[in-house]
């Protein structure tokens, strides 16, 4: 038999999953093999799901889930880092209710960030 603090503790646990967020990478070796279509469908998929999705389009200087929703977006995460802009700023609305942000060109810059720049990042995005 289990006792109260037992179920106490599976029940936390429980809610404690819900409530993380989980990140999926989805990448490859290869060009021109889909990423960025199955990533957009994949997303689509799970917001009519109820999961809340956030589409980070990291692919380095050919980023391109803007085009293939036809919708360009006024600030990148390159614009958070160079420019000052809130990541707000740089979270546009997407179909199937998902939000996006764009990777732009020139990320390359992006795998040496300063710690000032990492620690705003988190800060903003926690």
């Amino acid at each position: 038999m289990k006792d109260q603090a037992e179920n106490l503790r599976k029940r936390l646990e429980a809610r404690q999953n819900k409530s993380m967020a989980k990140t999926i990478a989805v990448l490859s070796g290869k060009g021109g093999v889909g990423k960025s279509n199955f990533t957009l469908n994949f997303s689509i998929a799970l917001s009519q799901r109820g999961k809340k999705v956030l589409l980070f389009d990291m692919d380095i200087g050919m980023a391109n889930i803007d085009i293939l929703i036809g919708k360009h977006s006024p600030c990148s995460i390159i614009d958070f880092f160079e420019k000052d802009c809130s990541l707000k700023d740089i979270i546009m609305s997407g179909p199937g209710n998902i939000s996006i942000i764009t990777g732009g060109t020139g990320l390359t810059d992006l795998f040496s960030l300063d710690e000032d720049k990492y620690t705003r990042f988190n800060e903003e995005f926690s």
